[in-house]
């Protein structure tokens, strides 16, 4: 996940809304908790993905759409080979339920306009397809331009230190609270945040994604199944700043985007 990062603040004693400075807004892009966040269990996210170089370096999140496509946010895409993982719960165990696949093509909003912005979406192909299983399933997409509304659960292994630097080898997870688009564009006045966009999780910033997390998944559970409602695109740092909740894709604007690109 690339460095989820927004508006760099010296503290967070201040609760005081300041406008972000261009230089100052960043993505979630790392190497590997949520702020806040607790232990999943193994097979609690089964569409959560790893997105990994280097030869299982993570650096992003991503959400089974299908055997053969994933969709994470557009600026996870790197010039050099990349590995979707399934089935993944901790990096120092190899249960061998995981199921790695390489990636052959990366499909970015065309909108989309680099660093931090609206179209943070893309779409990705992998080589084989992945075996569903009890620990592999894809996630439900919501209906299309409906704003999601209550509670929603942030899954990744992004940095569980405000300040980007500590990571967890077990997937985490959070309870997040969304907030209306006007509480949204209030708190994030003069920023790129866009009515594409959603945002979530607490405002004393008790929880936040965070370094790592980019293109993970913010879901809602009904009936004991997912439907993906944000991709994690930006925030601030430190992570979990007061009054700066996370700012991710809002996935029901893009719904037909994502059929015409993976049909």
């Amino acid at each position: 996940m690339k460095l989820f990062i927004s508006i760099i603040l010296l503290g967070i004693s201040s609760l005081v809304l300041s406008s972000p400075e261009p230089s100052e807004l960043s993505h979630s892009y790392g190497q590997e908790r949520i702020v806040g966040g607790v232990n999943a269990k193994p097979n609690e996210f089964p569409y959560q993905v790893s997105l990994q170089r280097n030869e299982n370096s993570h650096f992003c999140g991503g959400s089974i759409l299908s055997e053969l496509w994933v969709v994470t946010a557009a600026h996870c895409k790197l010039d050099e080979p990349m590995e979707v993982v399934a089935g993944e719960h901790d990096f120092k165990e190899e249960t061998g339920r995981e199921q790695r696949r390489n990636v052959v093509e990366f499909i970015t909003h065309e909108n989309y306009g680099g660093s931090v912005g609206p179209d943070d979406i893309a779409v990705v192909r992998i080589d084989e397809p992945l075996k569903m299983n009890d620990y592999v399933q894809p996630i439900n997409l919501p209906q299309p331009n409906t704003y999601p509304q209550g509670r929603a659960i942030l899954s990744g292994w992004g940095s569980i230190s405000r300040i980007p630097g500590v990571y967890p080898n077990i997937l985490q997870k959070a309870n997040m609270p969304i907030h209306s688009q006007s509480t949204c564009k209030r708190l994030w006045t003069n920023s790129p945040y866009a009515d594409t966009n959603v945002c979530a999780g607490p405002l004393l910033g008790s929880s936040s994604s965070c370094s790592g997390d980019s293109g993970g998944p913010l879901a809602q559970k009904t009936d004991n199944e997912f439907t993906l409602v944000g991709i994690v695109s930006w925030g601030q740092i430190p992570c979990g700043t007061p009054l700066k909740p996370g700012v991710f894709v809002e996935v029901s604007q893009y719904i037909d985007w994502i059929s015409q690109h993976t049909e």
